[in-house]
């Protein structure tokens, strides 16, 4: 559990200039998606950079994230053709301590915390375990996205009961 959260926001008005685009993957597996994303933004001329941190429970992951991300971004290609520098890490995270990793980060730097937050979860979504009465947990992982600075959460599923109670936990009211 995340027992240090804060309870303020620390949103900010949107990405900030002339600084590099952090990008946080959770459930990442070999990083597929985080690294497409990546390799958009780095064609894009707006961010100063973009970091890419990926993460998934299975640590097996790590040696097909190198070399999917050594295909994309070439260390040769990297200086020569690319304007802009892309970092890109992988670790074997589960997603509530990427989570408590992030709230922590947005809490003591603004360099350290996300600006765009990668969800690609099981069909549980962002509960512990799903069951046919529902889904249990979940509320601690949202919460601590909602506290984030991250501005931008991309979100896909293919759990549609679970994304249904997960959007509703991100995007409604506050509890208590």
């Amino acid at each position: 559990r995340c027992s240090s959260m804060g309870s303020g926001s620390n949103r900010s008005s949107g990405i900030r200039a002339h600084q590099p685009l952090r990008l946080l993957e959770l459930y990442g597996g070999v990083g597929v998606i985080g690294l497409s994303l990546a390799e958009a933004a780095a064609v894009w001329n707006g961010p100063a950079g973009v970091t890419l941190l990926s993460s998934d429970v299975n640590g097996s992951c790590v040696e097909l994230f190198r070399a999917n991300a050594n295909r994309i971004f070439p260390a040769a290609a990297s200086s020569a053709s690319r304007q802009i520098p892309v970092d890109t890490q992988f670790h074997a995270f589960n997603a509530q301590d990427a989570l408590c990793n992030l709230a922590s980060a947005a809490r003591s730097s603004t360099d350290g915390a996300a600006d765009v937050l990668i969800i690609d979860p099981p069909r549980r979504g962002l509960a512990n375990r799903m069951h046919r009465l529902g889904v249990v947990g979940g509320s601690e992982e949202a919460e601590a996205i909602r506290r984030s600075s991250v501005h931008t959460v991309i979100y896909m599923s293919c759990g549609y009961e679970a994304f249904m109670v997960d959007v509703d936990r991100l995007t409604g009211p506050r509890e208590g």
